[in-house]
């Protein structure tokens, strides 16, 4: 099965690369412009499941299906071939069929094989999107062709000002742009405001004699008052310390709960809170 489908994925590499080499060669596009007219190919010949409801793919079963996932741990190889040696995003463009994710997936592979340069995939916190960058002469170039810069590429330190130019509500709803691989927020490099938070977890005592108990490993989860489709901005624990640092866009409004069960106690919490841009706030988020 590996071997069938590398063979048709670098049977469409081929087909990219001759196309990328037109582009140069004979219309005398610079690197920029021949990535983009790829990523314009690619998307006309993609199919788009936005929308569509009871679809099944190759990909999303081979990570979703229990027979699949059975099938994957007795087959190591394939495993590592899926997770390893980027053949999950080789199987998106061979079966040339997704969502917005699986599109900005596909777009990094082929992108990075067509032309040698260094990808990456940027995950949209408080709009449920996501969308490939390619890095061209130093640059880092936003190509998100499925819905913020379909017309054509932006350069990352201009993205905050070209998304609010044209979608206000969408500028409003961001709340952290993270590299998917790394999970590094990159949203002031993109232009936004980002403040260094961190969330302190306390028992209240109520008693004014008594000090507050940081409570540790409390979970904590953070949605965006203002999103699309995706309210859900952040989810993880708290330290030993019962801290939780982050980042998040600034001027924006934030619910942020925390929860914590042990054998004997429940304890529960919540916080509304406006986020200043550029600014590092500590958050007491006090649970009961």
């Amino acid at each position: 099965m590996i071997v069938g489908l590398e063979w048709q994925y670098q049977n469409k590499i081929q087909i990219y690369k001759a196309e990328y080499t037109e582009a140069i060669e004979i219309e005398h596009f610079d690197e920029l412009n021949s990535s983009w007219k790829i990523t314009n190919n690619f998307y006309n010949a993609f199919g788009k499941t936005y929308g569509r409801t009871n679809i099944s793919l190759m990909n999303r079963d081979l990570v979703t299906n229990p027979n699949s996932l059975i099938s994957l741990g007795l087959n190591p190889f394939f495993s590592l071939y899926l997770f390893v040696f980027n053949g999950y995003n080789k199987l998106i463009i061979i079966i040339n069929e997704g969502n917005c994710g699986e599109f900005a997936a596909a777009v990094t592979s082929l992108i990075k094989d067509v032309t040698g340069n260094d990808t990456r995939m940027v995950q949209v916190e408080g709009a449920d999107h996501a969308f490939p960058e390619i890095n061209i002469m130093g640059d880092w170039w936003v190509f998100d062709k499925t819905y913020t810069t379909s017309e054509k590429p932006v350069l990352v330190d201009s993205y905050a000002n070209y998304v609010k130019s044209k979608d206000t509500d969408l500028f409003d709803s961001i709340a952290d742009l993270k590299i998917i691989d790394t999970k590094k927020s990159v949203l002031k490099e993109h232009g936004f405001f980002p403040s260094n938070i961190i969330i302190r977890t306390l028992f209240d005592t109520i008693d004014p004699n008594l000090p507050d108990i940081s409570l540790p490993d409390v979970n904590i989860e953070i949605y965006a008052l203002k999103f699309q489709r995706d309210p859900l901005v952040f989810s993880g624990d708290a330290d030993e310390y019962g801290n939780c640092s982050l980042i998040l866009n600034g001027n924006k409004k934030y619910l942020i709960i925390g929860k914590l069960g042990t054998s004997q106690h429940q304890f529960y919490g919540f916080n509304i809170t406006d986020i200043s841009p550029f600014k590092d706030e500590i958050i007491n988020l006090y649970l009961y």
